[in-house]
């Protein structure tokens, strides 16, 4: 009996949203983790509108010098590093965006229909030039999920233009505490592995401007 309630507790916190952690989770505080919460909850009521897929459970990783986010295919699982929530403390919609950037990889592979029907919208306004069903290159696999962190962040309720201002924030960690200690080299693999920020942060704009925003706002 007592499993019993168990099980029916845990199924309706995973019902109201509550954020299952994993990983490293006690490295941080009840405070970063309700902060954290907060954004995450916001963000994945609008990435269950798209998919019948379960939502990626969220996980602290222990990198106290990598400012970093990223999608875990293989658990399903969308990690924050230590480095990147003391960064982005109280920066809701930057984080908004790299989450939903994030939440974009899953998407992608799991739901290729709804990418589609994305990729239709960005065909509508000329900011995507391929065809149906040609691959996407290794700047569109990040640009795609782009666009689907900005389509989610924002009908959350977040500032579009926080994307941006999250890429500037990246940026800024270049000179910081956020170093390797042996070599003192800035440790930002975020920045490296993913191309071109300045052509990202323009795509982003021009997908804003011509109506990304409200057309995602209003998709059922």
């Amino acid at each position: 009996m007592k499993k019993l309630l168990m099980l029916l507790v845990l199924l309706l916190g995973v019902l109201v949203g509550e954020v299952a952690w994993a990983g490293q989770a006690s490295l941080v505080s009840d405070a970063e983790k309700r902060w954290l919460s907060q954004v995450w909850g916001r963000v994945v009521h609008q990435y269950s509108r798209f998919t019948r897929t379960a939502v990626p459970r969220l996980a602290i990783w222990n990198r106290p010098t990598e400012v970093n986010f990223f999608y875990q295919s293989q658990t399903h699982h969308v990690l924050v590093t230590t480095a990147a929530m003391r960064v982005f403390q109280g920066q809701d919609g930057e984080v908004a965006f790299f989450v939903g950037h994030e939440l974009g990889h899953a998407l992608v592979q799991h739901e290729p229909h709804q990418s589609e029907r994305l990729l239709d919208f960005l065909r509508s306004i000329y900011l995507w030039p391929k065809a149906k069903g040609a691959p996407l290159s290794k700047r569109e696999q990040e640009t795609l999920p782009d666009m689907w962190g900005l389509c989610l962040m924002s009908a959350a309720g977040y500032n579009a233009t926080d994307a941006a201002a999250g890429f500037g924030r990246m940026g800024m960690v270049k000179g910081t505490a956020y170093e390797w200690a042996a070599r003192g080299q800035v440790v930002a693999r975020w920045l490296d592995a993913h191309p071109s920020d300045q052509r990202r942060i323009s795509l982003l704009s021009r997908a804003a401007s011509a109506g990304l925003v409200q057309h995602c706002q209003g998709r059922r």
